[in-house]
C-alpha cells in the first residue's frame, strides 16, 4: 500500500460508525426538544385550566343570576339603568 493510498476497510468502518452515530445524534437532539416542547405545552395547559375553569365557571354563575335579578325586580319600561341619577331610590327600594 502507498503513503498515500488510505485502507479501505478502516474507511469502510468510519464510514459505518458514521452513518450509525449522526442520526443517533439527531433522534437524541429532536427527543429532548420534543421534550421540552411537550413540558411546557403541559405547564400552560394547567395554567389555563386552573385559570379559565374557575373563571369560566364564576361568569356563568354570574350570568344566570343577572338573568333571574332582570327577570324578577328589573322594573318594566326602565333604561339600561337600575337607579336614575336623577331620582334616587327611596329607603322602601333599597330594603327591598
Amino acid at each position: 500500500m502507498k503513503r498515500g493510498e488510505k485502507d479501505p476497510l478502516l474507511r469502510r468502518i468510519v464510514s459505518g460508525v458514521l452513518v450509525a452515530v449522526i442520526p443517533a445524534t439527531l433522534a437524541y437532539v429532536v427527543s429532548v426538544v420534543d421534550g421540552r416542547r411537550r413540558e411546557e405545552l403541559t405547564y400552560v395547559n394547567s395554567q389555563i385550566e386552573k385559570l379559565y375553569g374557575p373563571r369560566y365557571a364564576l361568569t356563568q354563575a354570574n350570568d344566570v343570576a343577572w338573568e333571574r335579578f332582570v327577570s324578577a325586580d328589573w322594573p318594566v319600561g326602565k333604561g339600561r339603568y337600575f337607579f336614575d341619577p336623577m331620582r334616587p331610590p327611596t329607603i322602601e327600594q333599597v330594603d327591598k
